[in-house]
């Protein structure tokens, strides 16, 4: 019998390790992105500047994302932008994808977040504002 409990403890805990150690907890309020390599956040393809497979974190599944999909492609400089409807992978994240034109790309992207309501980046674990972010941006 003890050997049954133990075994579906070991189990349990298992199982619970799992499902967190599949996505890193942040502690930010609001909106954000996680931006592992930003030297490499943007690809070049077809002389435009794009970003994809990237998630906003924090966006309810309550909210509907046609005002941010809408508002952000009538951005200047905004090619083509798509948000998820709801989350696909993990609750309240948001997988996007956008293209901008090479001219000031990193400004577009910066409009692009404050018009999505993102509030914060966290960029190797150091939550940074929007703004923050820019600046660091333009460093590459």
């Amino acid at each position: 019998m003890r050997k049954i409990i133990f075994l579906s403890l070991l189990m349990f805990l298992f199982s619970v390790s799992y499902v967190f150690a599949q996505e890193k907890q942040y502690n930010v309020d609001g909106r954000f992105i996680v931006v592992e390599n930003p030297a490499s956040l943007f690809v070049e393809k077809d002389n435009c500047m794009e970003i994809s497979e990237h998630y906003i974190h924090n966006f309810n599944d309550d909210v509907s994302s046609k005002p941010e999909h809408v508002a952000v492609n009538e951005l200047e400089n905004v090619i083509k932008f798509g948000i998820a409807s709801n989350s696909e992978r993990y609750y309240n994240q948001r997988r996007f994808y956008i293209r901008l034109a090479k001219d000031d790309y990193k400004k577009t992207f910066y409009n692009a977040l404050i018009t999505m309501g993102v509030k914060a980046v966290v960029v190797n674990d150091k939550v940074m504002t929007v703004e923050e972010f820019y600046n660091y941006l333009l460093k590459f």
